[in-house]
């Protein structure tokens, strides 16, 4: 397993149940699937989220192979804030500009949050 894969893994166990603790008192969470990828992205994209099998609760995320540490860190966490959204149940608005879009305007404002939660959750193991 190369470094890429491992901390992705640690990520996702670490920080989904952080991540989902948003939704934890409203509703039973069932078990969900995280598949992930590293590829050539376009400039621009660092990453993305897709549902695999909405009735499983598989989800594909696909990351930009030349991420560092921090970055891919980063964008985990964004992406598993995606995850949540769809599990909870928001309707994801893409008529907006990207930037104007209430799911990406909540993702980027508790990427950092996460990612620094996630660091200092592997700072304390």
């Amino acid at each position: 397993m190369n470094w890429r894969r491992a901390l992705v893994e640690d990520i996702t166990t670490k920080m989904l149940p952080e991540i989902f603790s948003d939704i934890l008192d409203r509703k039973k969470i069932r078990n969900v699937f995280i598949n992930t990828q590293f590829e050539s992205l376009p400039e621009g994209i660092q990453g993305f989220c897709g549902i695999e099998d909405e009735d499983e609760g598989e989800y594909l995320i696909v990351l930009g192979r030349n991420l560092t540490k921090k970055e891919i860190i980063v964008n985990m966490c964004h992406e598993l804030i995606h995850v949540m959204q769809i599990e909870r149940g928001d309707k994801l608005d893409y008529s907006l500009p990207y930037y104007e879009q209430t799911h990406e305007i909540e993702a980027y404002n508790k990427q950092e949050i996460y990612a620094d939660v996630y660091e200092r959750k592997v700072n304390e193991s």
